[in-house]
């Protein structure tokens, strides 16, 4: 008895493999034959796994897709397991469940609107009109794709082939492609996001384009964040930050209210509105009075910087 499953390819076709189901062991994720396995892991990863097919990444290949990316809108769920584990069956488990897509009830329309995250968050998608006056609908898909990070690399099952179309937008800048754009900008530094996008300026006009990157680079917004982040890791001196810092309390009087610079560095912010959030014009019932304070180590480049934050109850969110 044969079963068919189906690998992905580059231009997010499907390729049927029949593969005899006595060579798939029932303890393990479904697998095609080793020559089909060999073809899938010759293909780069471009954020978009598609089809039933598993594949092993070396920890370097995993840092190199920027830990594997998805570009389908996805759920993630699992953590469990041990990331220095011998074996990847022991491995840190992580499965991302693929959210569909939201489309038009007009068949003429043919917009495809990435879900939010969260239930209610898609349930007020789908109450707003289409851009058409239409109505929206919600095209559920049960695909998962599963990670297993072990000592040594990660093994990924894909579970399904997606039914529906690919959404509208790309969610995320794989590590290559930030790479691409990173040279650019370091060859164009004066060129504006307009510009990258229209094409960087040259004798015969318009030249490379960050669009041809990638479909994140066609939002003006994001292209000036991503302009940001190069230009600032490009010059990360003392000067740049002292006149930020500068720049920063000029234009938000009152925000940084103690700041000291020495052998202890110290600057601490607080808006009108958390100061107000400290003091309560009565105690209140249960274990919400006072504060409580948390460091957290790894939010900047330096670890042994600290984060640290003050958190007071705020009865209006309970």
């Amino acid at each position: 008895m044969g079963e068919t499953f189906y690998t992905h390819t580059l231009n997010g076709s499907f390729v049927p493999v029949n593969v005899s189901t006595s060579t798939i062991q029932s303890t393990q994720p479904l697998v095609a034959p080793s020559a089909t396995q060999t073809a899938i892991e010759q293909i780069p990863w471009d954020g978009w796994p598609n089809g039933i097919f598993s594949r092993d990444f070396s920890l370097t290949e995993y840092e190199k897709s920027d830990s594997l990316k998805i570009h389908w809108a996805n759920k993630a769920s699992g953590g469990s397991g041990d990331e220095h584990a011998a074996k990847w069956e022991k491995g840190k488990k992580l499965a991302r469940r693929c959210l569909g897509v939201i489309v038009c009830d007009n068949e003429g329309c043919g917009i495809i609107i990435q879900p939010k995250t969260t239930p209610l968050a898609i349930q007020k998608q789908l109450e707003e009109p289409c851009v058409c006056t239409a109505q929206l609908q919600h095209q559920r898909c049960e695909v998962h794709a599963i990670t297993w990070k072990w000592a040594d690399g990660v093994h990924f099952y894909n579970t399904g082939v997606h039914s529906h179309n690919r959404p509208g937008c790309v969610l995320h800048l794989l590590n290559e492609e930030r790479e691409q754009f990173g040279n650019l900008i370091r060859a164009h530094p004066n060129t504006g996001p307009l510009g990258l996008i229209v094409g960087v300026p040259g004798l015969t006009g318009p030249g490379e384009s960050v669009v041809d990157i990638s479909d994140v680079l066609l939002n003006v917004d994001r292209v000036s964040k991503e302009r940001r982040k190069i230009k600032h890791d490009a010059d990360p001196g003392g000067d740049s930050f002292i006149a930020a810092f500068a720049k920063l309390t000029e234009e938000y009087p009152g925000f940084v209210i103690f700041s000291t610079l020495g052998k202890v560095t110290v600057i601490s912010v607080q808006t009108k509105f958390m100061w107000s959030n400290m003091l309560k014009d009565s105690q209140m019932d249960g274990p919400i009075n006072g504060s409580v304070n948390d460091a957290a180590h790894g939010w900047w480049k330096e670890r042994n910087s600290l984060l640290m934050i003050t958190l007071a109850y705020f009865p209006t969110l309970f």
